[in-house]
């Protein structure tokens, strides 16, 4: 649990610093003018603070650049983190830091419908739908398809219902002194390549 615990506050700050930066590179990157960086919730509503003309189309991709940035580093992660080498605890770790991250673009799967029945929200979603001129429902569409395969992925990549299950056991062997019981043992994915050694 000194493993599992810290990652369920890691993992939404690590969120909004990627989120964040993800916003700032694309302002430097279309000659907007950077005057601070707060990506930290809890120090209230995370936002990156700029000025400078960067024309629809990259105002647009400022404003999508946040849940991109945390989508492009979870499939990064879920691609070359091992997780199989990982113990129950680590890989329960990382699989809550790696939810915190792609699970934003619910925020995009969600926020666009609630435009079209008239709900007055700010938010990324909102602001890039007021930046060009793609349908919401079309936005919503995109963003439940990228949800679905990332979540698919990533459980299939990390095992994460069944490290959790076995970490469960592990806990549960610890507090009555009993040894675990070795049935709920993670399906580990394939290694890539070559047959699986059982």
């Amino acid at each position: 649990m000194a493993i599992v615990l810290p990652a369920v506050i890691l993992g939404p700050v690590l969120s909004g610093v990627i989120h964040e930066m993800g916003h700032a590179v694309v302002v430097w990157a279309f000659g907007g003018r950077l005057h601070g960086i707060q990506p930290f919730w809890f120090l209230g509503a995370p936002h990156v603070h700029f000025e400078g003309e960067i024309g629809g189309a990259g105002l647009s991709l400022v404003y999508a650049a946040g849940v991109l940035a945390v989508l492009g580093v979870t499939w990064i992660a879920m691609l070359c983190v091992p997780f199989s080498k990982f113990s129950n605890a680590t890989a329960v770790a990382w699989g809550i830091v790696l939810a915190a991250l792609f699970t934003q673009i619910i925020a995009w799967a969600v926020l666009p419908i609630l435009v079209l029945g008239g709900v007055k929200i700010r938010d990324d979603a909102v602001n890039f739908l007021e930046a060009t001129p793609i349908h919401p429902a079309w936005v919503s569409v995109v963003s439940i398809a990228l949800l679905a395969v990332t979540c698919a992925v990533f459980l299939r990549r990390t095992a994460f219902l069944d490290r959790f299950r076995a970490l469960r056991a592990e806990l549960e062997a610890e507090g009555t002194g009993e040894p675990p019981d070795p049935s709920p043992s993670p399906r580990l994915p394939k290694p890539p390549g070559g047959p699986s050694r059982r």
